[in-house]
């Protein structure tokens, strides 16, 4: 309806009983949707500050592709639910003689550019489904041309990206890009939202509002404690990403995981081989046509489709 504001946002408005229905339509179009709950009454807010007082509004959340659930309003009844995600991923190299402890982390202070000359890197990354309730980490050694960081993004096809702002590789950019699910790409702040350093991941790990206190073991948690450093800053960058969207129960009620891109070695098939037999996509970059829809017809539930 109207576009001003902060950032020249969209505004929209509609009929309180509609609202569930609208903001499911706009999120299936792509769009993050925040949602202003009005908080008190005319009268309220006349005798709290008198006859000029603006009634006081707040943002109650964001509705994200990325963050929905088996909760949300469909669009079509009869389509699955399919597994979405919201995925975060860092590099980092040892080259240009730079040592590095046993926790991972840079005994120099100089500061360390990607470029696409590094022969190897470390990937650590992590990645929420929101409605299966499960958050996975992981790291993994890529080469130059990033082939695992591609594997990664055919196999978990994320909603939405997180990365450091400024600090990414252009071919790590180039998979992202090539990424059939066509990823929305948030860049955050290197230190504020994304950590930069083991410290600073645990010590959001280990911020958790009243009233969650299961995360409050995040950082001492197995699962965590034993990952990579690059990867607890991913599970740390999105876990802060969510609270800014004011959807942090989504990771606040999540179960840890470790993640192995290649299954524990059983298996080694990269992006190339997946999309060559048209395994997870047909040949038009969709789920039709390909193994993966023809397997799921014995899925009588959607969270068993989402599982498979």
């Amino acid at each position: 309806m109207t576009v001003s504001g902060v950032g020249h946002c969209r505004q929209v408005g509609c009929p309180e009983a509609g609202v569930d229905a609208a903001v499911a339509r706009l999120v299936h179009l792509g769009y993050k949707v925040g949602r202003i709950e009005q908080l008190e009454n005319a009268a309220q807010a006349k005798a709290r500050g008198g006859s000029g007082a603006v009634i006081r509004r707040e943002l109650a959340e964001v509705a994200t592709p990325a963050t929905r659930t088996d909760g949300d309003v469909r669009i079509d009844a009869s389509a699955p639910v399919e597994a979405v995600h919201v995925l975060a991923f860092v590099e980092e190299t040892d080259e240009r003689g730079v040592n590095r402890g046993e926790d991972g982390t840079s005994e120099a202070d100089d500061e360390i550019l990607l470029t696409d000359d590094t022969s190897s890197v470390t990937v650590g990354y992590a990645f929420l489904d929101a409605a299966a309730g499960t958050l996975s980490i992981g790291s993994l050694r890529d080469d130059e041309h990033r082939v695992a960081l591609a594997t990664l993004l055919a196999q978990v096809a994320p909603a939405e990206v997180l990365v450091t702002r400024g600090r990414v590789s252009e071919c790590a950019r180039r998979e992202v890009v090539k990424c059939v699910s066509k990823p929305t790409v948030t860049a955050l702040t290197p230190g504020d939202e994304f950590p930069i350093d083991p410290s600073q991941s645990d010590a959001i790990l280990d911020d958790v509002p009243a009233g969650s206190p299961r995360l409050r073991t995040w950082a001492t948690n197995d699962e965590v404690s034993t990952a990579h450093p690059s990867a607890r800053a991913c599970a740390a960058a999105i876990k802060s990403h969510l609270r800014r969207l004011n959807c942090l129960t989504a990771v606040t009620s999540a179960c840890i995981e470790k993640h192995d891109v290649y299954a524990g070695g059983r298996v080694r098939m990269d992006a190339a081989t997946l999309a060559n037999l048209e395994l997870l996509c047909g040949s038009e970059g969709t789920k039709e046509g390909s193994l993966l829809a023809r397997i799921e017809c014995g899925c009588a539930t959607d969270a068993g489709r989402r599982l498979l």
